[in-house]
């Protein structure tokens, strides 16, 4: 399992701060994963298109949510991005591939740590316990199918010819401590987008 930095900031102003920092330290010096990609001014494509993820064909963000993807809809439109659908197809896949590498060690990593600090194991971290560790041959063969996923998702990305992805994090905007779970609304494919 790979993790990724997922900073956040007000401004891309601040993101490119931030990236600047990262870079500027040489972290392929430190990760022999990382590739010596040193910071770099990108010019823009003249014409941006950028595919929405409306839902991930499993969950209806809820109304606010909703609401802020079509704030940012909006604003792309009006600065000539054009803005298409992205069919959430392959969610319900990816989402399946990622819980089975999540628990693949069987939730033997993530109990040694809470028993470093004596925390429980929280409710919505349940699917860490009770699993069984894969063998050796079953991992690989997981990550073959996360290989394949990755692309197939790439072929469809290219053939789409789309620059991003926009998307919700979450389907809710806030959520009770402790009760975060993959579901808002119950999914309706009668939904219209707003594109």
């Amino acid at each position: 399992m790979q993790s990724v930095n997922g900073p956040m900031a007000r401004t891309l102003a601040d993101v490119e701060v931030y990236c600047r920092a990262v870079l500027g330290e040489q972290p392929w010096l430190h990760d022999p994963q990382c590739l010596p990609i040193p910071w770099r001014d990108v010019e823009l494509p003249e014409n941006l298109r950028i595919g929405v993820l409306w839902h991930d064909g499993m969950v209806f963000p809820t109304p606010p949510v909703t609401r802020a993807l079509e704030t940012v809809v909006k604003r792309l439109q009006a600065a000539g991005v054009q803005v298409v659908d992205w069919d959430p197809a392959d969610q319900r896949e990816g989402k399946t591939l990622l819980e089975r590498m999540f628990v693949a060690d069987g939730g033997i990593g993530i109990r040694n740590e809470l028993r470093r600090t004596g925390e429980p194991l929280r409710p919505e971290m349940q699917g860490f316990d009770g699993t069984r560790e894969l063998g050796t041959f079953e991992m690989w063969q997981l990550h073959l199918q996360r290989t394949a996923f990755r692309k197939k998702y790439l072929d469809r990305w290219n053939e789409a010819g789309i620059d991003a992805i926009l998307s919700a994090t979450t389907p809710f905007a806030g959520v009770e401590n402790g009760k975060f779970k993959h579901s808002a609304l119950p999914f309706d494919k009668n939904v219209p987008s707003s594109v």
